[in-house]
């Protein structure tokens, strides 16, 4: 059966980065997981010169959504929800890392998707080298994106440990019940 694709259209400054988009998505073209969407490949619009990836559209319901609905319902998932999860999900970071030293970059809730199998699958990992490369405040990049990093100065690398950490934040959240709040960083975390 022939996997259904789904357009995912770029900001204009991820765009920018489209050699570096492009070399992503041939680098994870190899790459077979189901706890991964596999991009397929990189678009220009000719009539507007919008850049698209086009990638394996996944069925199902984000984390970021099924978090919100359980807060507001009261309903905690809780410990036991996310040790499920980051049992299911550090061995498909591994395994990532692994190949080529290639990382994500950009987990978070919002890009994590629960199947109706109960398969939980990372989108977009073509673009976190290119958000790297904007050298985005750690604010900015938890607002914008999702992502939280340690504080310091310089500049934030999107790297396994970010990874790792963004998946981590992923079962806090499972434990709350919720999603984390922007104002919630980074003191609160």
């Amino acid at each position: 059966m022939k996997a259904r694709l789904e357009r995912v259209h770029l900001l204009p400054e991820l765009a920018a980065f489209e050699s570096l988009i492009k070399a992503r998505v041939t680098r994870l073209s190899g790459f077979e997981d189901e706890r991964f969407a596999r991009p397929t490949r990189v678009e220009r619009d000719p009539a507007t010169g919008e850049l698209t990836v086009l990638a394996e559209f996944i069925t199902g319901s984000r984390l970021s959504d099924l978090l919100e609905a359980t807060a507001d319902a009261a309903i905690v998932p809780g410990v036991d929800v996310a040790l499920g999860y980051l049992l299911d999900t550090l061995p498909a970071l591994t395994l990532l890392h692994s190949t080529d030293g290639i990382t994500h970059g950009l987990i978070d809730a919002s890009r994590t998707v629960l199947t109706p199998d109960g398969q939980i699958v990372f989108l977009d990992p073509v673009f976190g080298s290119a958000v790297e490369r904007l050298g985005l405040s750690r604010q900015r990049l938890w607002t914008k994106y999702g992502i939280a990093s340690p504080a310091g100065d310089g500049h934030v690398n999107l790297d396994t440990a970010a990874d790792i950490a963004q998946v981590a934040l992923g079962a806090v959240a499972l434990v709350l019940g919720r999603n984390l709040r922007p104002e919630e960083y980074p003191e609160a975390l």
